[in-house]
Protein backbone atom coordinates (compact mmCIF):
# COMPACT_ATOMS: atom_id res chain seq x y z
CA UNK A 1 0.00 0.00 0.00
CA UNK A 2 1.45 3.22 -1.05
CA UNK A 3 0.91 6.68 -0.52
CA UNK A 4 1.01 9.41 -2.71
CA UNK A 5 2.85 12.59 -2.20
CA UNK A 6 2.03 15.06 -5.08
CA UNK A 7 0.89 18.36 -3.68
CA UNK A 8 3.40 20.83 -2.46
CA UNK A 9 2.49 20.19 1.08
CA UNK A 10 2.86 16.65 0.77
CA UNK A 11 6.10 16.92 -0.70
CA UNK A 12 7.82 19.17 1.85
CA UNK A 13 6.24 17.07 4.96
CA UNK A 14 6.67 13.78 3.59
CA UNK A 15 6.50 11.31 6.40
CA UNK A 16 7.64 13.49 8.70
CA UNK A 17 6.07 13.34 12.33
CA UNK A 18 4.35 9.56 12.08
CA UNK A 19 5.61 7.66 14.76
CA UNK A 20 5.45 4.28 12.12
CA UNK A 21 4.90 3.20 8.79
CA UNK A 22 3.12 -0.32 8.09
CA UNK A 23 5.15 -3.11 7.13
CA UNK A 24 4.07 -3.27 3.41
CA UNK A 25 3.40 0.23 3.32
CA UNK A 26 5.48 3.01 1.61
CA UNK A 27 5.32 6.69 -0.26
CA UNK A 28 5.76 7.95 -3.43
CA UNK A 29 6.68 10.91 -4.39
CA UNK A 30 5.97 11.82 -7.10
CA UNK A 31 7.29 14.97 -9.69
CA UNK A 32 6.10 16.36 -12.78
CA UNK A 33 9.96 16.05 -14.60
CA UNK A 34 13.17 14.55 -13.78
CA UNK A 35 15.74 16.40 -12.05
CA UNK A 36 18.12 15.72 -9.14
CA UNK A 37 16.16 14.84 -5.60
CA UNK A 38 17.35 15.73 -2.68
CA UNK A 39 15.59 14.35 0.65
CA UNK A 40 16.42 14.44 4.15
CA UNK A 41 15.40 13.07 7.34
CA UNK A 42 13.56 15.99 9.40
CA UNK A 43 10.98 14.98 11.92
CA UNK A 44 11.29 11.39 10.95
CA UNK A 45 10.78 9.13 13.85
CA UNK A 46 12.08 5.43 12.34
CA UNK A 47 14.64 4.83 9.96
CA UNK A 48 14.13 4.34 6.23
CA UNK A 49 15.20 3.04 2.82
CA UNK A 50 14.88 5.26 0.03
CA UNK A 51 14.67 4.31 -3.21
CA UNK A 52 14.94 6.87 -6.96
CA UNK A 53 13.18 5.88 -9.42
CA UNK A 54 13.08 6.92 -13.15
CA UNK A 55 10.25 6.37 -15.00
CA UNK A 56 9.90 2.38 -14.60
CA UNK A 57 13.51 1.92 -12.99
CA UNK A 58 15.10 1.94 -9.86
CA UNK A 59 18.46 4.18 -10.64
CA UNK A 60 19.22 4.51 -6.36
CA UNK A 61 18.98 3.20 -3.41
CA UNK A 62 20.19 4.10 -0.11
CA UNK A 63 19.50 1.59 3.53
CA UNK A 64 18.74 2.12 6.36
CA UNK A 65 18.77 6.13 7.09
CA UNK A 66 18.50 6.84 10.13
CA UNK A 67 15.50 8.66 11.91
CA UNK A 68 18.19 11.37 13.39
CA UNK A 69 20.24 12.28 10.17
CA UNK A 70 21.00 15.60 9.30
CA UNK A 71 22.66 14.73 6.49
CA UNK A 72 20.21 16.05 2.97
CA UNK A 73 20.75 12.87 0.31
CA UNK A 74 20.90 14.19 -3.61
CA UNK A 75 22.35 11.23 -5.70
CA UNK A 76 23.81 12.14 -8.95
CA UNK A 77 21.01 10.30 -10.62
CA UNK A 78 17.93 12.49 -12.24
CA UNK A 79 14.21 10.33 -10.77
CA UNK A 80 10.86 11.74 -11.48
CA UNK A 81 9.92 9.47 -8.37
CA UNK A 82 11.23 8.26 -5.51
CA UNK A 83 10.06 5.60 -2.92
CA UNK A 84 10.36 5.88 0.94
CA UNK A 85 9.82 2.49 2.46
CA UNK A 86 10.87 0.94 6.38
CA UNK A 87 14.68 0.46 6.47
CA UNK A 88 15.38 -3.04 5.60
CA UNK A 89 12.66 -3.50 2.88
CA UNK A 90 15.19 -3.39 0.22
CA UNK A 91 17.30 -5.92 1.34
CA UNK A 92 14.37 -7.92 2.25
CA UNK A 93 12.88 -7.89 -1.27
CA UNK A 94 16.44 -7.86 -2.58
CA UNK A 95 15.84 -4.92 -4.28
CA UNK A 96 18.29 -3.18 -6.66
CA UNK A 97 19.38 -0.46 -8.91
CA UNK A 98 18.25 -1.83 -12.40
CA UNK A 99 15.52 -3.44 -11.31
CA UNK A 100 12.29 -2.18 -12.91
CA UNK A 101 9.27 -1.30 -10.70
CA UNK A 102 5.57 -1.35 -11.96
CA UNK A 103 2.63 1.07 -10.95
Amino acid sequence: KVETANSSEKLARGLGGRNSLCDKCGMLFEFSEKGRRSFWMKGMRFNLDIIWIDGDEIVYIIRNVSYNSSETITPEVKADRVLEVNAGISDRLNIEAGDMIEF
